[in-house]
């Protein structure tokens, strides 16, 4: 290998392209970044990301796996804030916990923009998400919103309903960025009064699809 391609072997670096690649893949998306891109954002010599993570696709692994770290503990502690309660308590600490989430700076998280892309152009990490993300949350919605509506978790109009729950909580990272649209948003949201806004127009529709 010539001197110019020995890859920098120094964990700083390794660190430095899961950091810059993270920023690059959530702004384009997987397909549209390249290694050279990354390799240059993070100064490091073009042959360091096989190096480290054997191609792109496994730092990009590695930078999907630690924002599902993230997502998989804010959905431990949505669960976690219900427990024992009845289904409209559980309900309101779920929504609480996932707009207070949602709504607090997290410098160098990414992981809804990344979903996002996922979602439009996806990779073989989409069903890793959709495993260890997607499917526990609407899971327990389901499970709550059945309870609610004295159906079972795996009723149509059960999953329909969740998944609008679980919608408008993912809506609340948006509201920043659409007060540029002049509709009304505010730019700083209040937590408390957004997440009681979601339940109580939640409840609504439970109760009127019930």
């Amino acid at each position: 290998m010539a001197a110019e391609e020995t890859p920098d072997v120094d964990l700083a670096t390794r660190e430095r392209l899961i950091t810059h690649g993270a920023e690059l893949f959530a702004e384009r998306g997987f397909k549209k970044v390249t290694v050279r891109e990354i390799s240059a954002a993070a100064k490091a010599n073009v042959a360091a990301v096989n190096y480290y993570f054997g191609d792109k696709m496994g730092l990009y692994a590695e930078v999907v796996e630690r924002c599902l770290a993230k997502l998989e503990e804010t959905t431990s502690k949505a669960i976690a804030a219900g427990q024992g309660a009845d289904p409209e308590t559980q309900l309101r600490a779920f929504v609480r916990v996932f707009v207070e989430r949602l709504l607090e700076p997290m410098p160098g998280m990414h992981a809804q923009q990344l979903m996002m892309h996922e979602m439009a152009d996806p990779t073989p990490m989409l069903e890793v998400i959709a495993r260890r993300v997607v499917r526990p949350r609407l899971s327990y919605l389901c499970k709550v919103v059945g309870a609610l509506m004295n159906r079972p978790p795996a009723d149509r109009v059960v999953v329909n309903c969740a998944a609008s729950v679980q919608a408008q909580c993912l809506m609340t990272k948006m509201l920043p960025s659409m007060t540029r649209l002049n509709v009304g948003f505010v730019e700083q949201p209040n937590a408390a009064d957004l997440a009681d806004h979601i339940v109580k127009f939640s409840l609504a529709g439970i109760r009127e699809l019930s």
